[in-house]
C-alpha cells in the first residue's frame, strides 16, 4: 500500500549506519522504580508486544498488526489500522489489561486512515485519511477527540498532500508538516500549527521546512529550508499566519539542513550543527543566548541530545568511521558509550531505549543492557513519554 511505503520511508530517513566499536557502562543514580514504572510497547514482527524492564516480562497485546504505524497514550492505549474488507480503519486496544479487545474508534467508509499520534494526555489522536479509489490520492489530516472527527488539513494547499509529521505541545496544540511529492524529486513541505480551534500558516516556502518540536513553555522549533533553526513564540500571529517577525533565530552559522532541534525539559534547545573546531558536525545545546559543543567528539558526526528531567543525555555519531551512543550525566561524565544507531528514547523510568547493530530493540537501565526483541522493521515506543524508536534497514 502507498501509505505503508511512505510510512516505513519516513522511519528510513532516521537510519545511521553502524560500526563495531567498545563498550563503557557507569552506573546511574538510584531511582523510584515503582514511582515512575514505565513500558515498551512495540511489535514483534506483526505482533504487538509490551515489555516490563524491570521484571523483563512480556506479554502479547493483539496480533495481525499491518505495518501502517501504531501509537500510545501515557494511560496504554494503543491506536493501530486495520484493514477491513478493502478500507484502513483505526482500532485501540489497552494495552495495560490483559486479553483486552480491541474495538473500532473511528468509523469512516472508504478510506485508508491510520494513526500519527496522540496528544501528551491522551485525550486527543491525529491521523491521516485517504479516500479509497481517489485518483489523486490526496491525504487529508484529522483529529479525534473522542467523540468525533475534525478535519484540521490547511485550505490554502496548492498541491496535493503526500503525507505529515506532527508534534503535540503540552497544551494540546498540534504543529505538522505538510508533505508534497515526498518520494519524488519535487519533495517539500510546509509547517502548520492547530490551536484546537484553527489551522494557520507557521512557515511555507519551495524547499523542506520540518522538524517542528514545543517547549514545555509553549515555544516551537524547527529547521527552515534555509538550513536555519526559528522558534516561535507559538502565539503571535498577522492575518492568521505566525508573525515572522517574532522568530528567533538560532546560531545560523552553526545549523545545516541536518540539525534537527529537540527540547530539553528546561527550555533549552539541542541540535547537531556544524563544528568550527572539529570539522564534523556536533552536538551543541543553546541557552538562548550562546551555544556550547556539549558533544566534543573530534572524529565523529554526533546528533542532537536527548535529555532527560534530570539532565543527564544521550547522543549518537553518524556517518563516521565509528558509530555509538554516549550517554553523560548533567555534569557531561560519560555513563555509556557503546555501538548503536538511530535517535534513542528515554523513559519515564530513566531507562535509555536504542538499537544495536543486527537490528536489536535494546533497553538500558544504568548498570546493565538487556535486548528486548530482533527484527527490521521494530517500531517501539515508551508508553509514559510517548518517545519512540525505529529500528530498521529501511
Amino acid at each position: 500500500m502507498r501509505i505503508t511505503a511512505l510510512f516505513l520511508l519516513a522511519m528510513a530517513a532516521w537510519l545511521l549506519s553502524l560500526a563495531d566499536a567498545e563498550s563503557v557502562q557507569a552506573a546511574l543514580p538510584d531511582t523510584d522504580i515503582e514511582a515512575t514504572r514505565d513500558y515498551i510497547i512495540y511489535n514483534d514482527d506483526t505482533t504487538l508486544m509490551r515489555y516490563n524492564p524491570v521484571t523483563g516480562e512480556r506479554r502479547v497485546i493483539v496480533g495481525g498488526l499491518e505495518f501502517g504505524g501504531f501509537s500510545v497514550n501515557p494511560q496504554g492505549m494503543v491506536a493501530y489500522a486495520v484493514t477491513v474488507d478493502g478500507n484502513q480503519e483505526i482500532y485501540v486496544v489497552d494495552s495495560s489489561v490483559p486479553g483486552s479487545l480491541p474495538y473500532q474508534i473511528i468509523e469512516r467508509p472508504s478510506t485508508h486512515d491510520r494513526p500519527l499520534g496522540w496528544s501528551r494526555d491522551g485525550r486527543y489522536l491525529a491521523f491521516a485519511s485517504e479516500l479509497v479509489g481517489n485518483d489523486d490520492d490526496h491525504v487529508w489530516l484529522y483529529v479525534w477527540d473522542g467523540e468525533q472527527s475534525i478535519n484540521i488539513t490547511p485550505h490554502d494547499l496548492l498541491e496535493l498532500v503526500d503525507s505529515y509529521d506532527i508534534s503535540w505541545s503540552y497544551d494540546n496544540r498540534l504543529a505538522f508538516t505538510v508533505w508534497f511529492d515526498r518520494v519524488g524529486s519535487n519533495y517539500h513541505a510546509e509547517l502548520y500549527a492547530w490551536d484546537g480551534d484553527e489551522t494557520i500558516k507557521v512557515m511555507g516556502s519551495s524547499g523542506d521546512d520540518r522538524f517542528p518540536g514545543w517547549s514545555q513553555d509553549g515555544q516551537l522549533a524547527f529547521l527552515a529550508n534555509d538550513t536555519n533553526i526559528y522558534i516561535w513564540d507559538g502565539y503571535s500571529t498577522i492575518n492568521g499566519v505566525a508573525d515572522r517577525e517574532s522568530f528567533v533565530h538560532v546560531d545560523p552559522e552553526l545549523t545545516g539542513w541536518y540539525s534537527r532541534p529537540v527540547w530539553t525539559p528546561d527550555s533549552r534547545l539541542s541540535f547537531s550543527g556544524n563544528s568550527p573546531e572539529f570539522g564534523h558536525a556536533q552536538s551543541y545545546i543553546w541557552d538562548g543566548q550562546t551555544a556550547t559543543n556539549i558533544g566534543q567528539t573530534p572524529d565523529y558526526h554526533s546528533s542532537a541530545a536527548i535529555f532527560r528531567e534530570d539532565g543527564a543525555y544521550a547522543f549518537v555519531t553518524w556517518f563516521s568511521a565509528g558509530q555509538y551512543i554516549y550517554v553523560r550525566d548533567s555534569n557531561h561524565h560519560e555513563l555509556l558509550k557503546t555501538e548503536a544507531q538511530n535517535i534513542p528514547a528515554w523513559g519515564a523510568n530513566n531507562d535509555l531505549m536504542y538499537c544495536t547493530y543486527g537490528w536489536h530493540l535494546t533497553v538500558w537501565n544504568g548498570n546493565e543492557t538487556q535486548v528486548v526483541s530482533s527484527g527490521d522493521p521494530i517500531i517501539a515506543t515508551w508508553q509514559k513519554t510517548g518517545q519512540s524508536i525505529y529500528c530498521t534497514s529501511g
